[in-house]
């Protein structure tokens, strides 16, 4: 059985895009880089990040480049993102950190 590819939906938004993710499988970079091509801006990144057995040095080069590299204003992290990547540094990027109606609110209403 042939395995799907996993889709990303980039929302053009005035302030970058809006990505809505799964879990990001290919690795948020990868997926930020075909992104890219439509926008080389992100605002906000909607889902899993995949990162729940990733060692903390890698993360922590992953926040660096998501602040740096790729200037994601924030990301709304879904659940296979890991506790690890939840901390310090990383929080700084955070909008939410579960499924919180009032940050689907805020979303809907600026649409």
């Amino acid at each position: 059985m042939r395995e799907l590819p996993e889709l990303t939906l980039a929302i053009k938004r005035p302030n970058g895009l809006m990505l809505v993710d799964g879990c990001s499988h290919a690795g948020i970079e990868a997926i930020l880089e075909a992104a890219s091509a439509v926008d080389p801006r992100t605002e906000i990144v909607f889902g899993g990040l995949h990162l729940v057995t990733t060692q903390v040095e890698e993360i922590d080069a992953l926040v660096e480049n998501l602040k740096t590299k790729w200037k994601v204003q924030r990301i709304a992290p879904g659940h296979c993102t890991g506790e690890p990547a939840l901390a310090d540094d990383f929080r700084t990027l955070v909008l939410c950190h579960s499924l919180d109606p009032q940050v689907i609110e805020i979303v809907v209403a600026e649409l």
